[in-house]
């Protein structure tokens, strides 16, 4: 009887280690899952990272091109207002070689 009782006390002890492997197995399962989806999603965010930092160089290159042609329009502005004004001074030039030889032909008539 003695035995037994000991068995049976053996027994229930060994039940609930067995129980409490069973439960640490279940929670170390999902933990690995966890970790696995974490593992997942982790890799996911890097492709997307990966992709937002490559758009935002490519971003960053078109700005620049926009940027110099802006640059180069305005130039072409400086130099069209240039030789716009040098045009005006070339026409009232003119104006004042012809006004001043349309006075000397009426002098000499």
């Amino acid at each position: 009887k003695r035995y037994k009782e000991e068995a049976d006390k053996l027994m229930d002890e060994n039940d609930k280690m067995r129980r409490d492997l069973s439960s640490t197995k279940n929670d170390l399962d999902l933990i690995t899952s966890s970790y696995e989806r974490a593992n997942t999603e982790k890799g996911q965010i890097k492709k997307e990272l990966d992709v937002l930092a490559k758009e935002k160089a490519e971003m960053g290159s078109s700005y620049e091109d926009v940027a110099k042609k802006l640059e180069g329009l305005e130039e072409e502005r400086v130099l069209e207002s240039r030789y716009t004004e040098a045009l005006v001074k070339q026409r009232d030039n003119m104006n004042e070689i012809i006004e001043s030889g349309q006075e000397e032909i009426k002098e000499l008539k």
